[in-house]
Protein backbone atom coordinates (compact mmCIF):
# COMPACT_ATOMS: atom_id res chain seq x y z
CA UNK A 1 0.00 0.00 0.00
CA UNK A 2 2.94 2.64 1.12
CA UNK A 3 4.81 1.95 -2.08
CA UNK A 4 0.92 2.21 -4.28
CA UNK A 5 0.81 5.63 -2.25
CA UNK A 6 4.82 6.57 -3.07
CA UNK A 7 4.04 5.88 -6.65
CA UNK A 8 0.92 8.13 -6.91
CA UNK A 9 2.45 11.02 -5.37
CA UNK A 10 5.76 11.31 -7.26
CA UNK A 11 3.50 11.06 -10.28
CA UNK A 12 1.23 14.00 -8.87
CA UNK A 13 4.84 15.65 -8.15
CA UNK A 14 5.88 15.38 -11.70
CA UNK A 15 3.02 16.84 -12.83
CA UNK A 16 3.18 19.63 -10.71
CA UNK A 17 6.76 20.49 -11.71
CA UNK A 18 6.02 20.12 -15.35
CA UNK A 19 2.85 22.42 -14.80
CA UNK A 20 5.44 24.53 -13.51
CA UNK A 21 7.60 24.49 -15.90
CA UNK A 22 4.91 26.18 -18.31
CA UNK A 23 4.71 29.24 -16.68
CA UNK A 24 7.74 31.64 -15.50
CA UNK A 25 7.53 34.88 -12.87
CA UNK A 26 9.61 37.96 -12.97
CA UNK A 27 9.17 40.68 -9.97
CA UNK A 28 10.00 43.84 -12.13
CA UNK A 29 10.24 46.65 -10.04
CA UNK A 30 9.60 49.17 -12.33
CA UNK A 31 9.99 52.20 -9.52
CA UNK A 32 13.61 51.41 -8.98
CA UNK A 33 14.46 51.22 -12.98
CA UNK A 34 12.86 54.48 -12.87
CA UNK A 35 14.71 55.99 -10.02
CA UNK A 36 17.99 55.07 -11.57
CA UNK A 37 17.58 56.46 -14.78
CA UNK A 38 16.47 60.09 -13.63
CA UNK A 39 19.42 59.85 -11.32
CA UNK A 40 21.63 58.79 -14.43
CA UNK A 41 19.64 61.60 -16.44
CA UNK A 42 20.52 64.41 -14.05
CA UNK A 43 24.51 63.48 -14.00
CA UNK A 44 24.25 63.74 -18.04
CA UNK A 45 22.72 67.22 -17.47
CA UNK A 46 25.07 67.95 -14.79
CA UNK A 47 27.73 67.16 -17.10
CA UNK A 48 25.91 69.32 -20.20
CA UNK A 49 26.49 72.50 -17.42
CA UNK A 50 29.20 72.05 -16.94
CA UNK A 51 31.24 71.52 -20.33
CA UNK A 52 28.93 72.95 -21.96
CA UNK A 53 28.63 70.50 -24.34
CA UNK A 54 25.06 68.95 -25.20
CA UNK A 55 25.00 64.91 -24.39
CA UNK A 56 21.31 64.38 -25.94
CA UNK A 57 21.07 67.04 -29.27
CA UNK A 58 22.37 69.83 -30.64
CA UNK A 59 21.05 72.22 -27.81
CA UNK A 60 21.56 71.29 -24.26
CA UNK A 61 17.95 69.16 -22.79
CA UNK A 62 18.91 71.22 -19.57
CA UNK A 63 18.38 74.63 -21.56
CA UNK A 64 15.00 73.40 -23.17
CA UNK A 65 12.97 71.43 -20.69
CA UNK A 66 12.58 71.43 -16.62
CA UNK A 67 13.23 67.60 -15.28
CA UNK A 68 9.40 67.85 -14.04
CA UNK A 69 7.98 68.35 -17.38
CA UNK A 70 9.73 64.86 -18.57
CA UNK A 71 9.22 61.31 -18.10
CA UNK A 72 11.43 58.73 -17.98
CA UNK A 73 10.81 55.23 -19.61
CA UNK A 74 12.53 52.61 -18.45
CA UNK A 75 13.26 49.68 -21.15
CA UNK A 76 14.97 46.78 -18.82
CA UNK A 77 17.84 44.45 -21.41
CA UNK A 78 18.45 40.78 -20.44
CA UNK A 79 21.03 38.80 -21.56
CA UNK A 80 21.27 34.70 -22.03
CA UNK A 81 21.49 32.04 -20.02
CA UNK A 82 24.20 29.51 -21.10
CA UNK A 83 22.05 27.05 -22.61
CA UNK A 84 22.70 25.59 -26.29
CA UNK A 85 19.81 26.82 -28.46
CA UNK A 86 18.32 24.58 -31.36
CA UNK A 87 15.93 25.59 -34.02
CA UNK A 88 12.39 25.79 -32.29
CA UNK A 89 13.65 25.98 -28.72
CA UNK A 90 11.58 28.14 -26.51
CA UNK A 91 12.92 32.23 -26.00
CA UNK A 92 11.58 32.05 -22.56
CA UNK A 93 13.82 28.93 -21.33
CA UNK A 94 16.68 31.15 -23.06
CA UNK A 95 16.48 34.16 -20.72
CA UNK A 96 18.04 35.47 -17.62
CA UNK A 97 15.25 36.97 -16.71
CA UNK A 98 16.44 38.74 -13.61
CA UNK A 99 16.48 42.81 -12.80
CA UNK A 100 19.71 44.81 -13.61
CA UNK A 101 18.93 48.34 -12.94
CA UNK A 102 22.60 49.17 -14.92
CA UNK A 103 21.46 47.73 -17.76
CA UNK A 104 18.90 49.72 -19.70
CA UNK A 105 17.82 51.76 -21.78
CA UNK A 106 16.33 54.97 -21.29
CA UNK A 107 13.39 57.12 -23.63
CA UNK A 108 13.07 60.97 -22.58
CA UNK A 109 9.42 61.70 -23.16
CA UNK A 110 8.00 65.80 -22.14
CA UNK A 111 4.59 64.60 -20.84
CA UNK A 112 2.76 67.71 -22.78
CA UNK A 113 2.46 66.58 -26.40
CA UNK A 114 4.00 63.58 -25.92
CA UNK A 115 7.28 64.13 -27.85
CA UNK A 116 10.14 62.02 -27.66
CA UNK A 117 12.96 64.52 -27.34
CA UNK A 118 15.97 61.99 -26.12
CA UNK A 119 17.47 59.00 -25.53
CA UNK A 120 20.19 57.55 -23.26
CA UNK A 121 21.76 54.32 -22.33
CA UNK A 122 22.83 52.68 -18.86
CA UNK A 123 25.95 50.01 -19.73
CA UNK A 124 27.40 50.07 -16.29
CA UNK A 125 26.95 45.89 -15.93
CA UNK A 126 27.87 45.11 -19.04
CA UNK A 127 30.61 47.04 -19.48
CA UNK A 128 32.26 46.09 -15.85
CA UNK A 129 31.85 42.50 -17.27
CA UNK A 130 34.04 43.19 -20.25
CA UNK A 131 36.52 44.88 -17.82
CA UNK A 132 36.73 41.77 -15.87
CA UNK A 133 37.03 39.13 -19.18
CA UNK A 134 39.82 42.25 -20.67
CA UNK A 135 41.52 41.50 -16.90
CA UNK A 136 41.79 37.91 -17.29
CA UNK A 137 42.43 37.95 -20.59
CA UNK A 138 45.37 40.38 -20.12
CA UNK A 139 43.55 42.47 -22.48
CA UNK A 140 44.86 46.49 -21.95
CA UNK A 141 42.31 48.13 -24.33
CA UNK A 142 39.63 46.00 -26.31
CA UNK A 143 36.12 47.43 -28.09
CA UNK A 144 33.30 46.59 -27.05
CA UNK A 145 30.11 47.28 -29.26
CA UNK A 146 27.19 48.37 -28.44
CA UNK A 147 24.62 45.53 -26.65
CA UNK A 148 21.82 46.08 -28.05
CA UNK A 149 21.02 47.00 -32.21
CA UNK A 150 18.39 49.75 -33.00
CA UNK A 151 15.44 48.41 -34.24
CA UNK A 152 13.32 50.14 -37.63
CA UNK A 153 12.41 53.37 -38.24
CA UNK A 154 9.06 53.17 -37.62
CA UNK A 155 9.29 50.84 -34.38
CA UNK A 156 12.04 53.16 -32.71
CA UNK A 157 9.89 56.23 -33.45
CA UNK A 158 6.75 55.47 -32.34
CA UNK A 159 7.38 52.93 -29.53
CA UNK A 160 7.01 55.86 -26.13
CA UNK A 161 3.82 56.30 -28.10
CA UNK A 162 3.32 52.63 -28.11
CA UNK A 163 4.38 51.82 -24.87
CA UNK A 164 2.18 54.46 -23.37
CA UNK A 165 -1.20 53.97 -24.68
CA UNK A 166 -0.65 49.67 -23.39
CA UNK A 167 0.75 49.95 -20.18
CA UNK A 168 0.01 46.49 -19.05
CA UNK A 169 2.75 45.66 -21.55
CA UNK A 170 6.26 45.31 -20.72
CA UNK A 171 8.69 46.06 -23.45
CA UNK A 172 12.60 44.78 -23.33
CA UNK A 173 15.40 44.40 -24.62
CA UNK A 174 17.89 41.42 -25.62
CA UNK A 175 21.40 41.54 -25.39
CA UNK A 176 22.93 41.22 -29.17
CA UNK A 177 19.78 41.10 -31.20
CA UNK A 178 18.01 44.15 -32.52
CA UNK A 179 14.95 46.19 -31.11
CA UNK A 180 12.44 45.66 -28.60
CA UNK A 181 10.23 42.63 -27.17
CA UNK A 182 7.84 42.75 -24.72
CA UNK A 183 5.03 40.37 -23.26
CA UNK A 184 1.49 40.26 -23.94
CA UNK A 185 -0.98 38.57 -22.82
CA UNK A 186 1.93 36.15 -20.98
CA UNK A 187 3.83 36.05 -24.33
CA UNK A 188 6.96 37.06 -25.52
CA UNK A 189 6.93 38.70 -28.66
CA UNK A 190 8.67 40.67 -31.26
CA UNK A 191 7.35 44.64 -31.66
CA UNK A 192 7.43 44.89 -35.59
CA UNK A 193 5.75 47.62 -37.69
CA UNK A 194 2.21 46.64 -39.21
CA UNK A 195 -0.50 47.94 -41.22
CA UNK A 196 -2.25 49.71 -38.17
CA UNK A 197 0.82 50.81 -35.41
CA UNK A 198 3.11 48.47 -33.78
CA UNK A 199 2.52 44.65 -32.67
CA UNK A 200 3.77 41.69 -31.72
CA UNK A 201 5.40 38.31 -33.31
CA UNK A 202 5.91 35.13 -31.43
CA UNK A 203 9.68 35.96 -29.96
CA UNK A 204 10.55 32.05 -30.34
CA UNK A 205 9.38 32.07 -33.78
CA UNK A 206 11.04 35.09 -34.79
CA UNK A 207 14.29 34.43 -33.20
CA UNK A 208 14.17 30.92 -34.82
CA UNK A 209 12.90 32.11 -38.34
CA UNK A 210 15.49 35.57 -38.44
CA UNK A 211 18.03 34.54 -36.91
CA UNK A 212 18.69 31.26 -36.58
CA UNK A 213 20.63 28.44 -34.81
CA UNK A 214 24.29 29.45 -35.07
CA UNK A 215 23.71 33.21 -34.98
CA UNK A 216 21.81 32.46 -31.38
CA UNK A 217 24.29 30.13 -30.66
CA UNK A 218 27.12 32.46 -30.67
CA UNK A 219 25.65 35.46 -28.81
CA UNK A 220 24.80 33.16 -25.88
CA UNK A 221 28.81 32.76 -26.20
CA UNK A 222 29.60 35.65 -26.93
CA UNK A 223 31.11 34.19 -29.82
CA UNK A 224 29.58 36.79 -32.83
CA UNK A 225 31.80 35.75 -36.08
CA UNK A 226 32.48 39.05 -38.26
CA UNK A 227 32.13 38.16 -42.47
CA UNK A 228 30.24 34.84 -41.32
CA UNK A 229 26.74 34.44 -43.31
CA UNK A 230 24.31 33.03 -40.62
CA UNK A 231 20.71 32.29 -41.56
CA UNK A 232 17.08 31.12 -40.48
CA UNK A 233 16.05 27.88 -39.54
CA UNK A 234 13.54 26.91 -42.17
CA UNK A 235 10.14 25.12 -41.23
CA UNK A 236 9.76 26.55 -37.85
CA UNK A 237 8.03 24.88 -35.15
CA UNK A 238 7.92 25.66 -31.52
CA UNK A 239 8.02 23.42 -29.51
CA UNK A 240 5.96 24.46 -26.51
CA UNK A 241 3.93 27.65 -25.23
CA UNK A 242 5.18 29.21 -22.42
CA UNK A 243 3.69 31.82 -19.88
CA UNK A 244 5.26 34.29 -18.13
CA UNK A 245 4.05 36.28 -15.52
CA UNK A 246 5.02 40.09 -14.90
CA UNK A 247 4.60 40.57 -10.85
Amino acid sequence: MRIVVLILSLIICGGFVVAQQDKISFNYDKAKYSEIAQKRFKDLCAKEKNKNIPVFSTVPLIDRFKIEELDFISIPIFSWKKKPYKCGDNLEFLLELKQDLLFQEVLIVKKEGNIRVGKFDIFDSYNEENRRKDSINNLEFSLHGRPVQSDTKKVDKNLHKYIKENPEVFVFMIKGLHGYWAVIDGEIVKLISGMCGIKGKNGSYFICENYGQAFINDIINDSFRTGYEYIGCSGCEINEKVEIEIK
